[in-house]
C-alpha cells in the first residue's frame, strides 16, 4: 500500500470518527441544541399491597374506637352499616392514592418497639379483593420528621414507611372528612431545592412525589 493511499484512509477514518462523536452529541443534546437530562434508573419501590384499585371490593378502617366500612357495589363505593356517604366519597376520590399501596422505604425491626407505635396502632385497614383475598394493614406512629408513618402488613415480617398522604387518605375515610397533615416549612424548602425534584419524570419514589405535589404550582 502506497504512503498516499494510507494517508487517504487515515483521513477517511478520522472523518468517520468525528461524525460518530457528532451523532452522539446530537443524541445527548437534541435537535435544538439543549442538553437532555440523563434518566436515572428506576428505583424499586416496595409495595405493601400490590393490588389495582378496580380489584378492591371492600375496605374497613378502624381506629381509636371508630370504624367505617365501604363496599364496592356495581362499580361504585357505597357506605356500609353505620358509615356515612362522605367516607364512601372520600375513598372514591383517593383510591388511586391507596392502591396499590406503596411505601417509600422497607425495613426490618421489632414491631413491638415503642417508637413504631404498632403495639397500639392508630389505624387498622382491612382490604378485600374480589377473588377472596384479604389483607390487614396496621399503621402506627409518625416518623421523627413527620413525613410518614410506620406500618406493617399482618403476616409480613417487614416494616414499611407509608407517606403522610397515604395515611391521611385513610384518616379521611375513617373520619368522613378530608384530612391533610401540614408539611414543615424547613423540610419543604430543603426538598424543593433537591435535584431529584427538578424533573417530574424522574420521580419514582412516592415520598418524593408527595413533596413535589405539595411544593408545585
Amino acid at each position: 500500500m502506497t504512503r498516499r493511499r494510507r494517508a487517504g484512509l487515515g483521513v477517511v477514518g478520522l472523518a468517520a470518527g468525528l461524525l460518530a462523536v457528532e451523532a452522539l452529541q446530537t443524541a445527548a443534546t437534541g435537535a435544538g441544541g439543549q442538553h437532555r437530562p440523563s434518566r436515572r434508573p428506576a428505583v424499586s419501590v416496595p409495595a405493601v399491597l400490590a393490588v389495582a384499585p378496580s380489584a378492591v371490593v371492600a375496605v374497613t378502617v378502624r381506629g381509636r374506637g371508630a370504624s367505617v366500612e365501604v363496599n364496592r357495589t356495581s362499580g361504585e363505593w357505597q357506605p356500609g352499616p353505620g358509615t356515612t356517604s362522605a367516607s364512601a366519597a372520600l375513598l372514591r376520590a383517593r383510591e388511586g392514592d391507596l392502591f396499590p399501596l406503596r411505601a417509600y422505604r422497607m425495613l426490618t425491626g421489632d414491631p413491638t418497639r415503642a417508637e413504631y407505635g404498632l403495639a397500639d396502632p392508630e389505624l387498622i385497614a382491612d382490604v378485600a379483593e374480589g377473588a377472596g383475598w384479604s389483607e390487614t394493614i396496621e399503621i402506627g406512629a409518625a416518623t421523627f420528621n413527620g413525613e410518614g408513618s410506620y406500618a406493617r402488613r399482618v403476616g409480613d415480617p417487614n416494616l414499611y414507611l407509608l407517606t403522610r398522604g397515604a395515611v391521611d387518605s385513610l384518616r379521611s375515610v375513617l373520619r368522613g372528612e378530608a384530612v391533610t397533615t401540614p408539611h414543615s416549612d424547613p423540610e419543604r424548602e430543603r426538598l424543593a431545592s433537591a435535584e431529584q425534584l427538578s424533573d417530574p419524570e424522574l420521580i419514582t419514589n412516592p415520598w418524593l412525589a408527595q413533596i413535589l405535589e405539595e411544593t408545585g404550582p
